[in-house]
């Protein structure tokens, strides 16, 4: 059994950097590389390095979600009653899902 591990496409853009310098191998010149690699990062909604440090850690659908720091912040913000109250919705989500399925 082969097993393939996804690569964000960040890293095949810079393996293709690497290996091909500052021009394509087929002579593709870097001005054109750079409009192509533009467009391919629109196209799959890749931001850009900038755009990666701005991204926010908290934002539960971003790519950028961070866990640990999200739930270290909801224990430190949150009362007890709406860490209950969030379980308690999450469970039952997870029991209507897993009943759904079943059929």
């Amino acid at each position: 059994s082969v097993s393939f591990r996804p690569v964000e496409v960040d890293t095949l853009l810079r393996m293709s950097e690497a290996t091909h310098g500052d021009e394509a191998s087929d002579g593709e010149p870097q001005p054109r590389r750079r409009q192509r690699r533009g467009l391919l990062r629109l196209y799959y909604g890749v931001k850009s390095e900038d755009d990666a440090s701005n991204a926010d850690p908290l934002d539960i659908d971003g790519p950028h979600f961070k866990t640990d720091a999200f739930l270290e912040k909801l224990y430190k913000e949150a009362s007890l009653r709406t860490l209950m109250d969030q379980e308690a919705s999450m469970v039952e989500r997870s029991s209507l899902s897993t009943a759904i399925c079943r059929r």
